[in-house]
């Protein structure tokens, strides 16, 4: 008995193959991307979190040795300096957790925009001081030129660092159990029955 050959069949055989192999291509390339983003927000959560506990201790171990505003508020407002530091500390390492980086990221913003705040208040002084915000171990010397490139620089910081943490509130996944998967037993299974075997009926 011989088998009688379909033009259409390997047509249709052909355009099944391509479009199995398309669809895994793009899952593929959709899980590459996914990976890329959750490298990309873990490693701007850690240096976001690092520079602001480098920051803190800089102040805390090598305090400002001439007048800048932190060592300003250090002289005026000690406890406010104190919690400053403390802050820094905590939401640094917050963040290197990586435990609701999206309620971390969002204080973060808010501080950064205290810090830029003060340091653009102090710009528009008749005698600018520096920041004094990695204390005396980045401490230029106390030039009227010096400052104001060095507190233009500590704004450019800060807006890296503000995008930085932008990036990862915004990456934050949208669920309820901060930031993970949802439970299984939150998925309700589909159940045929509900519908009846042909579909919806209609009274």
């Amino acid at each position: 008995m011989k088998t009688r050959f379909v033009p259409g069949g390997a047509m249709v055989l052909r355009r099944v193959v391509r479009t199995r192999l398309t669809a895994l291509v793009l899952k593929g390339r959709t899980a590459m991307a996914k990976r890329i983003v959750i490298v990309v927000v873990r490693a701007l959560t850690i240096l976001v979190g690092a520079v602001f506990i480098i920051a803190a201790l800089s102040k805390a171990i090598f305090p400002p040795r001439y007048l800048t505003v932190f060592g300003q508020l250090e002289r005026t407002h000690p406890w406010l300096a104190g919690s400053i530091i403390g802050v820094e500390v905590a939401l640094g390492a917050w963040l290197l957790i990586g435990w609701r980086r999206g309620a971390a990221s969002l204080l973060v913003l808010l501080l950064l925009a205290i810090f830029s705040g003060a340091i653009i208040h102090d710009m528009y002084q008749h005698y600018p001081q520096p920041c004094g915000c990695f204390g005396a171990a980045w401490q230029q010397a106390h030039e009227p030129t010096v400052i104001e490139r060095g507190l233009t620089i500590s704004l450019v910081r800060n807006a890296l660092l503000a995008m930085g943490a932008a990036v990862v509130l915004l990456t934050v996944p949208d669920h309820s159990h901060g930031g993970a998967e949802p439970p299984a037993s939150s998925v309700q299974p589909h159940d045929p029955s509900a519908i009846g075997e042909d579909g919806p009926t209609c009274k």
